[in-house]
């Protein structure tokens, strides 16, 4: 998925997963764990442990290129 950052004016490429969790946030606020039961058809060969380690990485490189912000509580 290409997606285009039209503050920074930055394009990124996302793989598939990071892509779908970008979608998933665009309806709705997530938490890591909501994220893995949305994506766990997805994500189905990998270990709950290792799926969320992998959700928890691509919000923080989302966040990083400033495509999500994390809500405060």
């Amino acid at each position: 998925m290409v997606v285009y950052n039209n503050i920074s004016g930055d394009t990124h490429l996302l793989n598939p997963v990071a892509g779908e969790v970008l979608c998933q946030l665009k309806s709705a606020s997530h938490s890591s764990e909501s994220l893995l039961l949305e994506l766990e058809e997805a994500l189905s060969t990998q270990e709950t442990a290792s799926a969320l380690d992998m959700i928890e990485t691509i919000l923080s490189e989302l966040e990083k290129i400033n495509l999500v912000s994390s809500a405060q509580n």
